[in-house]
Order: C-alpha cells, then sequence, then structure tokens
C-alpha cells in the first residue's frame, strides 16, 4: 500500500463503519474509525535529504524530513499558491548531517517563532516542528539555537 496522507484516505474511503480501531491499517482502507485514523497518524515516514537546499511538498506533510548534509543546509516553506498544505498540516524536521539546518520562509509567508530563538536546530540530531495555521502562516517549536 502506498504512504497516502489521512486527507488522501477520508476522501477516498469515507467511514461507513465503526471499527474497534484495532485493525490493521491495510483492512481500515474502506472503512475507518476514529481510533484507527490516529493510529494512522502515528506512523511518520522519514524523507532523507541530502541536498543543501530543499523546498516542502505536499508529499511531505506527517513525515520527518531528515537533512543530512555536512554543509550548512536550508529547509524552505513555500507560499500556500505553490503548495497547498490544508490548514493544520503537521511535519518534522530533524538535522541528521553535520552541517546547521535553517527553516526558512519563503517571501509572504509568515513564520510564527519565538524571538529568543534563531531559525537554525540546535544540533546534530535535533529536530522541530512545523504547523501549518492558516493560508500561508506556520508556527514552529523544538531544539532551535537561542538568539
Amino acid at each position: 500500500m502506498a504512504n497516502k496522507t489521512l486527507t488522501q484516505i477520508l476522501a477516498s474511503n469515507p467511514v461507513t463503519a465503526a471499527l474497534t480501531g484495532e485493525e490493521p491499517i491495510e483492512t481500515v482502507v474502506s472503512s475507518t474509525s476514529e481510533a484507527a485514523k490516529l493510529k494512522q497518524l502515528s506512523f511518520a515516514p522519514i524523507n532523507a535529504i541530502a541536498t543543501t537546499g530543499y523546498t516542502l511538498d505536499l508529499e511531505d506533510q506527517g513525515r520527518i524530513i531528515a537533512m543530512s548534509n555536512a554543509s550548512a543546509n536550508t529547509v524552505t516553506i513555500p507560499l500556500n499558491a505553490s503548495e497547498a498544505f490544508p490548514i493544520g498540516a503537521t511535519l518534522i524536521v530533524r538535522q541528521v548531517g553535520a552541517g546547521i539546518t535553517s527553516i526558512a520562509a519563503i517571501g509572504g509567508v509568515t513564520l510564527q517563532i519565538r524571538a529568543t530563538l534563531t531559525q537554525n536546530i540546535a544540533e546534530k540530531w535535533g529536530q522541530i516542528v512545523l504547523h501549518k495555521v492558516a493560508v500561508d502562516t506556520w508556527h514552529t517549536a523544538g531544539e532551535y539555537l537561542s538568539a
């Protein structure tokens, strides 16, 4: 079964019967309980990225973006007009290489981050969460370097 987002599954397979939530995901494709949907959300595939620049796309929703470059690298959040993540979309960015991973918002995108933090992940194995809260607004929290 190919990886799908919860939104994709619900769009093509509306809930038609109550399930216990203990069913394997493969058997839940045609009728999905709330418990089974939540179980599915606990699975986060890893998208390994070795380049110095990466722009998020819809396939990244619900995934861990693992930045593995030895040089400084940047993950860029695109405009909604380019990649229409649904409001509520969440993903994790993890620095797995020696190069500092920075989070950047393309012009027109607002990144909500505490003023006492930079947009650089603190160190190797550190990670942050991105959560889309409005059309071109993302909230972020996690292991950032202090400003």
